[in-house]
């Protein structure tokens, strides 16, 4: 059975998720949290969601996923949702055709906007059982942007593979998904996510060594002796935690970020090559790219780069969208193997090594 996957990564639209910029020099393209897919792409207790979800979808089909990127996504949740819809997507169009061509016989497509820990392996295991022409997940609170298509339902329809999804959706057979999901819609579900990883309410596990019960280090983490950890808390690889300085109430401190003498980081996540000055107290608050998102107030603030910045110049070109997809490689190389880069934007991957064994 060869199962083919293709996973989209969408741009946030203006506003969503947003809060408050009071800075009036900000342009209008960044008063998003966290501007463009790159949600997704931050690490996340040292790993990003687009990572961790690679590396399930890997395991699950034993091929390596096509990614492509949506910069106008539209309004449906899915591309099959808008039954009337004339046109079609060429990402996706051309992604589908790559893999009708290979001649597989499952599609497995993803839009990833949503944390979940759901087990690919099930799914497809139970669209097979079930003979399905499409199987969708629907979540607790409604449909998830998951879906399985039998690849003989989209050969030889003589429309759009698109316009064929649209009309098979009312053949669907729905997968009941009963487990954990975070829609990851604005700041707070992101700190969510943090806190619900450390606490283990999901499975988001923190990348890294647990030198305590609920303190983990990620590899060549440095932390003062001085310096206050209380669990749970995550300090990430290569990020430096300077003397008199408490780390508290399920913090997380992702790579390559540095913590000035006597600075306090309460109930708060520091994303990644972020530089926190002296003798400063962050509290509950989500800190990025010279930026402040404080959860209380919901409002964004820009900082004084003397007292919040970011680590280098490389680090803050991160932010930016084709940025953010550069610079994870570039840190990959620099610490992970050569099986967790993760592959370009808007690539059509090659034929996996062996095909997956599912029926």
């Amino acid at each position: 059975m060869r199962i083919g996957v293709i996973l989209s990564l969408t741009e946030v639209r203006k506003g969503a998720g947003a809060v408050e910029n009071t800075a009036a020099s900000a342009p209008a393209s960044t008063g998003t949290f966290l501007p463009g897919f790159s949600c997704m792409m931050v690490d996340v207790l040292g790993r990003s969601i687009v990572d961790r979800t690679l590396d399930r979808l890997t395991s699950a089909t034993c091929t390596k996923p096509t990614i492509i990127v949506e910069r106008s996504p539209g309004a449906g949740l899915f591309p099959c949702d808008d039954i009337s819809a004339s046109g079609s997507s060429p990402a996706w169009e051309n992604a589908i055709d790559h893999h009708i061509m290979r001649g597989l016989d499952h599609l497995l497509l993803i839009r990833l906007n949503a944390y979940t820990d759901l087990d690919f392996g099930e799914l497809l295991q139970s669209h097979i059982d079930t003979q399905s022409s499409l199987t969708r997940v629907y979540g607790l609170t409604g449909v998830l942007d998951i879906a399985v298509v039998d690849a003989n339902s989209l050969q030889d329809s003589g429309n759009t593979y698109c316009k064929t999804l649209s009309e098979i959706i009312v053949r669907q057979r729905r997968f009941l998904y009963c487990g954990y999901v975070n829609a990851l819609l604005s700041p707070r579900d992101l700190r969510r996510l943090v806190e619900d990883g450390l606490h283990g309410v999901c499975r988001l596990n923190p990348m890294g060594v647990e030198v305590r019960p609920g303190i983990w280090y990620g590899a060549g983490a440095r932390v003062h002796s001085s310096a206050i950890i209380q669990a749970p808390a995550y300090i990430g690889a290569g990020s430096h935690i300077s003397a008199a300085c408490t780390i508290d109430r399920a913090s997380a401190i992702e790579h390559g970020c540095v913590v000035d003498y006597k600075s306090t980081i309460r109930q708060s996540c520091l994303l990644q090559n972020t530089h926190i000055g002296i003798d400063l107290n962050v509290r509950h608050a989500i800190v990025f790219n010279n930026k402040l998102a404080h959860l209380d107030h919901g409002v964004e603030v820009n900082c004084d780069p003397r007292l919040i910045g970011v680590t280098s110049r490389s680090a803050a070109s991160a932010w930016t969208l084709p940025g953010s997809l550069r610079y994870r490689q570039l840190f990959q190389n620099s610490v992970g193997s050569e099986n967790s880069k993760l592959p370009a934007s808007a690539s059509v991957e090659g034929p996996a090594a062996r095909e997956p064994k599912l029926a």
